[in-house]
């Protein structure tokens, strides 16, 4: 066979070699992007949970108010509150919070009001401590979900050379499209590859607190009810529009 004959071969068989990877890269790439948003759906119960006990320590610190009764209950429970509330919201908006949170909930009848605002408070915080065993187990989960997926999506970019699947495609040469510089050619062959790479969403703990364990309620009950007296008195006018909107 002659030497042309051996030159035309061997650039059909490199032709199909390239058309090979390229339909690989793009059906392995649509495989992964439904991995991805699969994920993004799952993270859905996370956020569900990290909703939730935001809610509840809202309603904490509208009876709390003031920063220093704050921290103490920070440093009673161990739950880092203002990781979930701010306080400044909490202090600016305390009317309308406590017609959005408190309108729904029922509180138990036939106990002096400051007992049952310091029950309430006491009740808020359970129903946290309840959320933070489910919110763990979520966030370890979704945190090797992602784990797992970006190792596949980083490996995946590693075995192909996006710059070659865009050159055999494209065909950027010369005589298809003209640049003023070969500097220019690779730079826009960087930002396409760029875009053609699959993006990895931010990691858990980028987004989600990721929350150490928080004390019981029997283990700060007494603290709590401590607390919750001293919160009540100071206080008084947001536990009136509590009771009120609650009751």
């Amino acid at each position: 066979m002659s030497s042309n004959k051996w030159e035309e071969l061997s650039e059909i068989l490199s032709a199909e070699i390239k058309r090979e990877i390229a339909e690989n890269y793009f059906a392995e790439k649509v495989l992964l992007e439904e991995e991805w948003e699969e994920f993004k759906k799952e993270l859905s119960t996370l956020k569900k949970l990290n909703q939730e006990i935001q809610t509840w320590a809202k309603r904490i610190a509208l009876f709390l108010q003031d920063e220093d009764l704050l921290k103490e209950f920070e440093k009673v429970t161990r739950f880092p509150i203002f990781k979930f509330v701010n306080p400044e919201e909490i202090r600016s908006k305390k009317k309308e919070l406590v017609k959005e949170l408190f309108t729904s909930l029922k509180l138990p009848a036939g106990f002096p009001r400051l007992i049952k605002c310091v029950r309430t408070i006491v009740w808020c915080y359970e129903n946290i401590w309840k959320l933070i065993k489910e919110y763990k187990k979520e966030f370890k989960k979704m945190q090797k979900y992602h784990e797992i997926l970006k190792d596949k999506t980083e490996e995946f970019h590693s075995r192909y050379d996006i710059s070659f699947i865009l050159n055999f495609f494209h065909k950027l040469d010369d005589k298809s499209v003209e640049f003023t510089t070969p500097e220019d050619r690779e730079r826009l062959l960087e930002e396409l590859a760029k875009k053609m790479r699959i993006k990895i969403p931010p990691e858990i703990k980028e987004e989600f607190a990721e929350l150490e364990e928080v004390r019981s309620p029997e283990a700060v009950s007494l603290s709590l009810w401590k607390l919750g007296i001293k919160a009540c008195n100071r206080n008084q006018e947001v536990m009136e529009e509590v009771l009120r909107v609650a009751s």
